[in-house]
């Protein structure tokens, strides 16, 4: 952490390593199961989760969209640097799938889980509005 802080030029404070203990830690681990680990220190394990949570075909579209930015910021590739661009008609099935997974994940989320995204929904709601007005 001294060595990130220095590099960021941010000033390094022993309390850093205790982020888990302040009241905006515990409050935002509370707003829901995906911030669970914001309440609990660092954890070693907590390292590439997704190639255990993610298929190989959805690791290849990551890298496809996002490779020459997470090259960029010195992060290594699992699979070959990406040499197709993706089609009009690939972008659309993709968007039609990631509905189809919002709404299965809004169908097994807790009711306290929905009612604190709902600011963050109506929010990205308005946004897209404004975007298309």
């Amino acid at each position: 952490l001294e060595r990130i802080c220095s590099f960021i030029g941010a000033p390094y404070r022993d309390k850093a390593l205790h982020y888990y203990q302040s009241a905006e830690s515990i409050n935002t681990a509370r707003s829901g199961q995906m911030w669970a680990n914001v309440e609990q220190p660092m954890l070693r394990s907590n390292t590439k989760k997704y190639k255990n949570e993610m298929s190989e075909e959805d690791i290849r579209l990551f890298e496809k969209v996002a490779g020459h930015a997470l090259l960029s910021l010195g992060y290594e590739l699992d699979y070959d640097k990406p040499q197709d661009d993706i089609s009009p008609a690939q972008i659309e099935e993709y968007a039609r799938l990631n509905e189809e997974m919002k709404k299965e994940f809004r169908g097994k989320a807790s009711p306290s889980d929905l009612d604190k995204r709902r600011p963050q929904d109506e929010f990205l709601q308005s946004l897209k509005a404004n975007l298309r007005a």
